[in-house]
């Protein structure tokens, strides 16, 4: 008999890569209408293998000259961090005369704005790069990893349990969907996630799920800097946990 848990599990198997499949097919349709934010966001897609693409740096490299051409700044900036080589650092010379200034130090955007809670807290300064960050979190993209994902076929339940199975399946389904980015002006990110864990004895007859923990939230995660302090951002959230 199929549970919630399977139902759900069969739901998100099944529409998961046809969502992704139309939102590739939705940016590219933007982008060759000119938009700089969808150029972008395939950019992202294609460096990271998001949205069932394969990783493939000469696509995400295309799209980023793409945007560049459009008068893209932030496109600009991450090419020129991609084509300068690295250089081994130098021992520093005796300071002798006084040097030109040359400027503040921009903060390179990474590539992999949408796919990590640390990117959620390092947003850059310039208003062009923000801007698109905005774009890229708040409404671009869809359903993102939020705590581990898994499946494991085989583990041991080493509490005796009467009528059930000592062996069984377990898997986690973790997903994490941003809404809104910036709407105090503290930079900050607001997102919804759902975390799902399943104890299945599937090498029982009837295979009926032995436990499922929901756990539902809403947070928020806003960056942080004071000085030295290593602390980078703040979360705050909103859990329920139900199982059954």
């Amino acid at each position: 008999m199929l549970t919630r848990t399977m139902l759900t599990l069969i739901l998100l198997m099944t529409l998961l890569p046809a969502l992704a499949d139309d939102w590739v097919k939705r940016q590219q349709l933007r982008a060759q209408q000119g938009e700089v934010d969808a150029m972008l966001a395939l950019a992202v897609a294609w460096q990271h293998g998001l949205h069932g693409l394969a990783i493939n740096s000469t696509e995400a490299r295309a799209w980023l000259e793409k945007a560049r051409q459009a008068g893209s700044e932030t496109a600009a900036l991450l090419l020129s961090q991609l084509e300068t080589p690295a250089i081994p650092p130098q021992p520093a010379a005796p300071a002798e005369t006084a040097t030109e200034d040359t400027g503040p130090t921009v903060v390179e955007p990474s590539l992999q704005l949408a796919t990590t809670m640390t990117s959620l807290v390092d947003v850059s300064d310039d208003i062009d790069t923000r801007q698109n960050v905005r774009q890229l979190l708040g409404h671009e993209f869809g359903l993102y990893p939020y705590k581990a994902n898994y499946f494991l076929p085989w583990t041991l339940d080493t509490r005796a349990r009467p009528g059930r199975s000592d062996k069984e399946a377990k898997f986690q389904i973790s997903l994490m969907k941003p809404l809104l980015y910036n709407a105090l002006g503290l930079k900050e990110t607001w997102l919804v996630g759902y975390t799902q864990q399943s104890h299945w004895q599937i090498y029982s007859s009837s295979a009926p799920f032995r436990e499922t923990n929901y756990e539902p939230e809403a947070f928020v995660v806003m960056p942080f800097k004071w000085g030295d302090f290593p602390l980078r951002g703040i979360k705050l959230a909103v859990n329920h946990q139900s199982w059954s």
